[in-house]
Order: C-alpha cells, then sequence, then structure tokens
C-alpha cells in the first residue's frame, strides 16, 4: 500500500514524488506509479506540440481530440502508452511509446496493447 507524503509541500520539500496505487496494473495487488513532476512536465509538453499538428488518437484514428476538454471528458486528450506500463515500466518515459488518445478509447484499451487502426479510407464516408 502506497503511503502518500503528507502534504505537497511535504512531497517537494523531500523530493519525494506522490505515489498513486494502481491496482488494475498488478495482478494480485497494487503496483505504485511516480505521478511526479516530469511526467506532468512531458505530458503537457507534448499534449501542446500534437495540439498545434492535430495529431488523431493513436487508437481510433480519429482527429476528433478535443485538446481543451476537462480530464476524463469522452474527447479529452489522453496520453496513451502503446506498450503498457504495465509490462513494461521501462517505457513510461519512452518518448516513442508516448501517444495521443482520446480518454474514452484510451480507457476502453485498458492496460492491454494498441490495436492497429483500419487506416485511410478510399472515400468519406
Amino acid at each position: 500500500m502506497c503511503i502518500p507524503p503528507k502534504d505537497a509541500h511535504d512531497a517537494e520539500f523531500t523530493g519525494q514524488a506522490h505515489l498513486r496505487s494502481r491496482s488494475s496494473h498488478h495482478q494480485g495487488g497494487t503496483m505504485p506509479r511516480v505521478a511526479g513532476r516530469r511526467h506532468r512536465e512531458m505530458r503537457d509538453e507534448e499534449k501542446a506540440r500534437w495540439s498545434q499538428e492535430n495529431r488523431p488518437c493513436c487508437i481510433c484514428g480519429m482527429a476528433t481530440i478535443d485538446w481543451d476538454a476537462p480530464a476524463n471528458e469522452p474527447d479529452a486528450f489522453e496520453l496513451e502508452h502503446p506498450l503498457p506500463v504495465k509490462t513494461h515500466p521501462h517505457l513510461e518515459f519512452e518518448p516513442s511509446n508516448r501517444k495521443p488518445s482520446h480518454h474514452r478509447c484510451n480507457r476502453a484499451k485498458g492496460a492491454g496493447p494498441s490495436m492497429p487502426t483500419i487506416g485511410t479510407t478510399s472515400e468519406t464516408w
């Protein structure tokens, strides 16, 4: 079980990262995952770049990510790890393993591997 610091100041002062439990990512218990400054900074930088490029969701292939939507909205941006952190924790910060996705697509996919998209259709439907 992960016990977070008393408050955010304690974590920053001691240099300890806040840990959160990810029970769905570890069979038979919980696996702590650092939710720290490095993750947030990388995610925010990538989100800014990807939104300028209007990058599509890496899961469904649609370029309909709502970059300004609040977290947990179906079309909101969510960071996807094609090789799940559950099985590849060493790739959590690897740029090639960080892709844009819709919140709903990422939640539906879960911790499994990303499925390839159909690709480009021959005509507009």
